[in-house]
């Protein structure tokens, strides 16, 4: 058997396997696929940073003279601050931009995660008559596309008074369970032993010791890694705000609203530097916590 493991071990290097031509074909077109999407993406980056750097009438001439991927002839690092200075939406400067943006994603991704947290383990954990038709109902609304629901939400935080209430819109439509988090929070507390539960049910604990010291802290890994992938996804989110928090304007809608109207900012450049800005803290985020959250991404198990 060892032997038999060894030979398996030694035919395979890398993501490629000696003697299977169609699996190797297979992985190097993906390899060259992914490989051709990263550079598109590296390469808009540098974009990006290299008009953030351009001098404003140079940059205007050039796009005029149709050479946009000439490289800056000298770097001016005052249009960041310009961004931060002259660039506004709404009468919110870039500084009201950016609070707005951390409030907003604080709310979008722990009061879902929350609220997913709770009913996913009662779901998964507790029977009751309508556990099945609940999971059903959250499969099924997955489903609806967002201008299937856009008007009927319009017309609800209208009647509830809520409409362009900045937090308090944020905070009080929140705490709704649903979505992709739903389900991978279910998967997860469907994994795990209800020895635990009963272990603490014997010490004479209750139902709320178990979700909030026992379950809930085993859920981290993956709480943590939905809170990454969904506070970047609301920092970028723009249309949510449009729609429903027009005078609270964030980063992403802010910088969406100005790109409608460039040509009143008067220095497209630092139009350019305030979105390198504003990936800044996403990029930092996940390249401090990505590795260390997916690698955690495991359900505890119960040993004897």
């Amino acid at each position: 058997m060892k032997n038999q493991l060894k030979i398996k071990k030694s035919r395979r290097s890398g993501l490629f396997v000696k003697g299977n031509l169609k699996q190797n074909i297979l992985f190097g077109f993906v390899f060259v696929l992914f490989t051709l999407y990263a550079l598109t993406m590296f390469a808009s980056f540098l974009i990006l940073i290299m008009y953030s750097l351009e001098d404003s009438t140079m940059y205007d001439l050039k796009i005029a003279l149709n050479m946009p991927f000439s490289l800056p002839e000298k770097l001016v690092f005052e249009n960041y601050g310009v961004a931060f200075s002259k660039l506004e939406y709404r009468d919110t400067n870039f500084i009201g931009l950016v609070v707005n943006s951390l409030w907003y994603t604080a709310i979008a991704t722990v009061c879902p995660l929350f609220a997913n947290a709770c009913v996913a383990y009662a779901v998964s954990k507790y029977n009751f008559k309508l556990k099945n038709v609940y999971y059903g109902v959250i499969i099924f609304a997955m489903t609806i596309p967002i201008m299937g629901t856009t008007g009927a939400f319009m017309q609800l935080i209208a009647d509830l008074k809520l409409y362009n209430k900045g937090p308090l819109l944020n905070m009080t439509t929140s705490f709704v369970p649903g979505g992709m988090s739903f389900l991978v929070l279910y998967a997860f507390f469907k994994n795990i032993s209800w020895e635990y539960a009963e272990a603490v049910l014997v010490d004479g604990g209750g139902h709320f010791v178990i979700f909030f010291r026992i379950m809930l802290p085993m859920a981290i890994p993956a709480v943590g890694a939905l809170a990454l992938v969904n506070g970047i996804s609301a920092w970028n989110s723009y249309l949510d705000v449009l729609l429903y928090n027009p005078d609270w304007p964030t980063l992403a809608s802010g910088l969406f609203g100005v790109s409608q109207t460039l040509p009143r900012l008067g220095n497209i450049p630092a139009y350019y530097a305030a979105l390198f800005i504003s990936i800044i803290p996403v990029l930092v985020v996940f390249i401090t916590f990505s590795d260390k959250v997916m690698s955690n991404f495991t359900v505890g198990g119960l040993k004897g």
